[in-house]
């Protein structure tokens, strides 16, 4: 029997966007003085970009990335109930979300 395997940080997650302000007040709680967020829809990425002490810092992450590892760990087989072309689009919508809760501190 095949061991079940280990799930991805966030692979769970539900929050998605609201990440977005959960991280924002925790940067302004720790003092940045700017913060802002860009999605790359065609690179699929989000982009994260706060001033803290004169500095300016961005933070990548990658949600086609986060799928393509997803994928490994869950492999499509023929004895799902889905295309594989379903399960791929379910993989990125989980990618997307997971992507936000990544970058949030609090996690």
């Amino acid at each position: 029997m095949k061991p079940k395997s280990a799930s991805l940080p966030c692979e769970n997650a539900t929050g998605g966007k609201r990440a977005i302000h959960e991280m924002q007040k925790t940067l302004e709680a720790f003092g940045a003085s700017g913060f802002g967020h860009y999605e790359d829809f065609d690179k699929g990425e989000l982009l994260v970009q706060f001033k803290w002490r004169e500095h300016s810092v961005m933070i990548r992450a990658n949600a086609k990335g986060y799928v393509t590892a997803w994928l490994r760990r869950h492999p499509h087989n023929y004895r799902m109930r889905t295309t594989k072309i379903d399960y791929e689009r379910r993989a990125l919508q989980i990618g997307q979300v997971a992507v936000y809760s990544i970058l949030t501190p609090a996690h």
